[in-house]
């Protein structure tokens, strides 16, 4: 918390993640309200299960969709600017769900969605790198990746605390009030705040010393650097090698808990047997686990062991998924524990890999390399929604998760090709 409370120019690191944190919340509470709504949607608008899985894969495609040029204006413009256009779009892009009066007309709704989720991480990004000093940004960025929880964890329990004495619709437009009062009070936070000047090589190019290496990745979160023999990193101009594997490794994992997400009222309702009020809690109850997960994920993280903390990420996430798939065989007990166990690790690691690329990208950069990786993680989250409306109908909703359990698996199989890469590489040196 020390480093939470250092002031950096004239706004103080914590002013800095709170604001991440907040706009991350209002990018997407839209997103997780898709698979909390699923029942209301289905009741109200004759929304059939399949459409949820488009819904959602429409929105990340839409996602992908505008990460590069998100990020590219991301490097180019002052990103408190960005926020003016970031929370009021995701906020009435979320406030329109309100107004469908038939299914067809969400998919809008989320194409909408999908174009703010893809400003918000770069922007929020480039908010570390230019108002957080080099020594407080591995921290910053681990803290300011909880407002993806802490949005899944809003929405669940927003719908499911409400469901009882108020119609969805109306506890979405108090949201949207809520959301842009959010935007407002960010705004007149960094409108009078001076980015930090950083020192950068003619070339782009940023070359850390060992001791500076050590002074930039020490935090009371995730100790790392200082430990004897940790590798002195040279950058490239643009990013390391382990960025560039990130790509397909987001590719295969990203979606996982998104895809399942979707459906998991839905299947805890008609195939666990568990109420529909009941389940609307275990997105929120995974989000809650996942911000206690996450402070013992970074701390785990080194210099040394960044392939095995991903490779580690992908598996146990892998595994909370197959929980889920044989939950209907074990009943309540077992979909409960699968929610405990996605919330810790698919969840629960988002930040390391945020801290991976933070510490392995040239911050100039930041926000087109954010905006890659962003991309394949769009395709991700697109990609695994749209192949189980595919199958949901046809197979069923138990026998798709053991195929999301396989594609994870794709993301372990990456890392652990890309650490025989490099130790082949080490070698030959």
């Amino acid at each position: 918390m020390a480093m939470l409370r250092r002031s950096t120019g004239n706004i103080s690191v914590f002013a800095v993640v709170l604001t991440c944190i907040g706009t991350t919340v209002v990018a997407h509470f839209g997103e997780f309200a898709v698979g909390v709504l699923g029942p209301a949607f289905t009741a109200d608008l004759g929304a059939d299960p399949s459409v949820f899985g488009m819904l959602v894969a429409l929105m990340f495609a839409c996602s992908a969709l505008g990460a590069i040029p998100a990020g590219i204006l991301t490097d180019r413009i002052d990103p408190r600017k960005l926020i003016l256009i970031q929370v009021p779009l995701a906020s009435l892009a979320f406030g329109s769900f309100a107004l469908a009066v038939q299914a067809g007309q969400l998919f809008l709704s989320v194409a909408l969605v999908g174009f703010g989720i893809a400003l918000n991480g770069p922007m929020t990004n480039r908010l570390v790198i230019d108002f957080v000093d080099q020594k407080g940004q591995r921290t910053a960025v681990a803290w300011k990746s909880m407002g993806l929880q802490i949005s899944g964890l809003l929405t669940g329990l927003t719908f499911g605390l409400t469901e009882s004495f108020s119609p969805w619709r109306t506890t979405i437009a108090v949201a949207v009030v809520l959301m842009l009062l959010v935007g407002l009070a960010a705004h007149l936070r960094f409108r009078t705040a001076r980015p930090i000047e950083h020192d950068w090589h003619g070339d782009g190019t940023v070359k850390t010393t060992a001791s500076e290496a050590t002074s930039a990745s020490v935090s009371d979160a995730a100790p790392s650097a200082t430990e004897p023999g940790a590798p002195v990193r040279s950058r490239s101009s643009i990013a390391e090698p382990i960025i560039w594997w990130m790509v397909p490794y987001s590719l295969f994992t990203v979606g996982a808990f998104t895809a399942i997400g979707t459906y998991m009222v839905l299947y805890a309702s008609t195939e666990v047997g568990i109420s529909a009020a009941t389940a609307a809690n275990a997105s929120g109850i995974a989000a809650g686990i996942s911000i206690l997960a996450r402070f013992a994920w970074v701390r785990w993280l080194s210099d040394h062991n960044e392939v095995l903390m991903l490779i580690l990420t992908a598996s146990t996430g892998a595994i909370a998924v197959g929980m889920l798939a044989i939950s209907p065989w074990f009943g309540p007990g077992m979909f409960w524990a699968s929610v405990v166990a996605m919330g810790a690790t698919v969840l629960g690691t988002s930040p390391v890999r945020q801290v991976i690329m933070l510490r392995n990208t040239n911050p100039k950069y930041i926000g087109r390399v954010s905006s890659i990786i962003q991309v394949a993680s769009a395709a991700s989250l697109a990609g695994m929604p749209f192949l189980i409306s595919q199958f949901v109908n046809t197979l069923g909703m138990q026998p798709t998760w053991f195929i999301v359990v396989g594609i994870s698996l794709l993301g372990v199989a990456t890392m652990v090709l890309y650490a025989i890469v490099r130790a082949a590489a080490s070698r030959r040196m």
